[in-house]
């Protein structure tokens, strides 16, 4: 047997063992996650939207319904706006709207356009029972969401609070959007659950959130 044949059994042997912890990895996840799904359930509401159930949080009361409109790829919105909101439910009213596959609510097979986005949003908001005219409160690239929703209704839209959001000059002249590879691998990473090796001190750089005292062990 010449190096060769050796490197590539070698080879072989290295591909098969990382196929292994993949599969475990993949299968450890999704058990994981159903475990978690019946420890931690919505603190909200589920609501069915087309083909999917939104969550949306609502606390607090007042004149004012606060719409908290998350920015892309927000874990947890409930939880991420958590150390400002439970500052205003004393004397608002607070909703925070979990677009589909953030925080509670489930995945869609629709379209991801403006369009489409800001219709569940409302529905969302009517059949939970929230009633407009609304403060919107975006965060990031809901910015451009707010800002077409004051735009086309503007009858339900009071005011506009803008946490670092995104404008459409932005977009026009700066935005740059990852690669399709890029986000299939951020996929596969997701749905094989690696992100749950990552060290605890990695995941509080990532995520400074975690080290917030605003948050419960739970949350």
């Amino acid at each position: 047997m010449n190096i060769l044949e050796i490197i590539f059994i070698i080879l072989l042997i290295v591909c098969g063992l990382i196929g292994i912890l993949l599969v475990t990895s993949t299968i450890n996840h999704n058990y994981q996650l159903r475990k978690e799904a019946k420890k931690y359930p919505p603190p909200g509401k589920l609501v069915k939207v087309k083909n999917h159930k939104t969550h949306i949080y609502v606390d607090g009361h007042g004149d004012n319904t606060l719409i908290f409109m998350s920015g892309h790829g927000t874990t947890n919105p409930t939880i991420d706006f958590k150390p400002l909101w439970m500052r205003m439910v004393d004397e608002y009213r607070i909703a925070v709207v979990e677009k589909a596959g953030y925080g509670w609510s489930e995945t869609s097979s629709s379209p991801r356009d403006i369009d489409t986005m800001l219709k569940e949003t409302r529905q969302a908001l009517e059949f939970a029972g929230e009633k407009e005219p609304y403060v919107l409160v975006p965060h990031s690239m809901s910015g451009l969401e707010a800002i077409y929703w004051a735009q086309k209704y503007p009858y339900e839209v009071k005011a506009i609070i803008g946490l670092d959001p995104t404008v459409p000059d932005f977009v026009d002249q700066s935005l740059q959007m990852p690669h399709k590879t890029q986000l299939y691998f951020m996929y596969l990473v997701s749905r094989m659950g690696l992100s749950r090796f990552m060290p605890e001190s990695e995941v509080e750089k990532t995520f400074p959130l975690m080290k917030s005292k605003d948050l419960t062990n739970e949350d």
